[in-house]
């Protein structure tokens, strides 16, 4: 096993950890009162760590690189952050969706394997009452916010079994910038009935950060 982060290998005493000693030292954990994002719709959105450095590489790994063994140690510093927010209470986990074309041409969705684990960590049900049916560019290739938030309207749907009608959801995605794609889910999820929405991210990035995005 090696360190999503450094990707060096796991010394004996390091298995079943995060993250490698050396990474621990100055990971870029967000702490409160800077892990939180604001987003319409959201009652409130939540990130763990600093999309940078080590923690930008090791997304687009996960996301481009076919790693998906590291939804586990993502996952669980999610959990362990959200565990910060006790007050925080919500009926199920869901999360943002890929579109049909990019789940046939990276083999898998990550924010949903990404959910399974927090789901897990958090003893809590998964349940899928999201889809995108419209596959966007980037929103790294666009600038500005109201263009970010045009990219993504209309490009997701409720499923019709999703029977959220008085749910307090959590809603999870890897990476969270200007909050334009989970500001759109939510607004779905609050239309169709959720009384709370509460959104989740591994990595919260700086504006000025190049993300790519379904």
């Amino acid at each position: 096993p090696k360190c999503p982060f450094c990707t060096r290998l796991y010394m004996q005493e390091e298995y079943g950890a995060v993250m490698c000693r050396k990474c621990a030292i100055d990971f870029p954990y967000l702490k409160q009162g800077e892990d939180t994002v604001k987003a319409r719709f959201c009652d409130k959105v939540i990130a763990a760590a600093k999309y940078e450095g080590a923690v930008r590489e090791a997304v687009r790994r996960y996301k481009f690189g076919g790693r998906m063994s590291y939804a586990r140690q993502f996952g669980k510093i999610l959990a362990e952050k959200l565990m910060e927010y006790p007050e925080v209470e919500y009926d199920f986990i869901t999360w943002v969706p890929v579109s049909r074309r990019r789940l046939h041409e990276r083999g898998y969705d990550q924010a949903k394997l990404l959910t399974r684990e927090v789901a897990q960590e958090l003893n809590m049900q998964m349940r899928p009452v999201l889809r995108k049916v419209r596959n966007t560019p980037p929103q790294s290739s666009i600038g500005s916010l109201p263009r970010r938030r045009a990219n993504v309207i209309g490009a997701y749907r409720l499923r019709k079994d999703a029977n959220i009608d008085g749910k307090s959801i959590l809603l999870v995605d890897d990476v969270v910038t200007t909050a334009s794609t989970i500001s759109e889910c939510a607004g779905l999820l609050k239309s169709g009935g959720a009384t709370a929405v509460y959104g989740a991210a591994f990595a919260k990035a700086a504006r000025k950060a190049s993300v790519k995005k379904r």
